[in-house]
């Protein structure tokens, strides 16, 4: 299924939204990945609910650089916390069908 213009665009204007600029110290721990692979590396491996720690070594963070992305994915709604003896994190409709669009997007581009 191909996306349309409009789906293109809502997906580029989150994609905007998702995007800081990371302070001096976070720069140095940054990963030479694009931010929205981190993001969608995060949303994937909390599809079934995952704690920090998980998030951390699936998707090859540590923890002082996994907080901002946490963060941001939950205060954008697309990760939901789910308070216990053991915080979890859990990727929400809205984070679901971002992932879909990111890799609907990543299949086109493949293709061409």
């Amino acid at each position: 299924m191909l996306l349309d213009l409009n789906n293109i665009a809502k997906v580029l204007e989150l994609l905007m939204v998702l995007t800081w600029t990371p302070d001096i110290k976070e720069r140095k721990d940054m990963m030479k990945r694009s931010k929205h692979v981190i993001v969608s590396q995060i949303l994937d491996i909390c599809k079934d609910g995952a704690c920090k720690t998980k998030i951390v070594y699936q998707a090859n963070l540590n923890f002082r650089t996994v907080n901002p992305y946490i963060n941001l994915l939950v205060k954008n709604n697309l990760l939901t916390v789910k308070p216990g003896k053991n915080v979890m994190y859990e990727t929400t409709e809205r984070g679901i069908k971002l992932l879909d669009e990111f890799e609907q997007i990543n299949t086109q581009l493949s293709e061409s």
